[in-house]
């Protein structure tokens, strides 16, 4: 997408994502609390720090592991890997 803007170029609407729907209270949770994140002893990025997310989940009532899963795929797209869908990847 930046690359399109940066010459100019606006993307066709069939090549974006879809609107977020029932996941958007999700996103909007990682927005909130985005910066909480596990770094490693060299700087490397671990994933997500998820003692943070765990009150807003709590008190939003929402189903931890479907909350879970979604952070994790957030994560996963941060981090640039596929681990939140494919835990088997490194056995292929």
């Amino acid at each position: 997408m930046e690359a399109l803007r940066a010459v100019g170029e606006t993307p066709a609407q069939e090549d974006l994502p879809p609107p977020l729907q029932w996941e958007a209270p999700i996103w909007r949770l990682y927005c909130q609390l985005g910066t909480q994140w596990r770094i490693g002893p060299q700087g490397a990025l671990l994933g997500l720090d998820l003692n943070a997310f765990w009150p807003a989940i709590t008190r939003a009532g929402w189903d931890t592991n479907i909350t879970l899963d979604l952070l994790a795929v957030i994560e996963a797209g941060f981090m640039g890997n596929n681990t939140a869908t494919n835990t088997d990847a490194d056995d292929e």
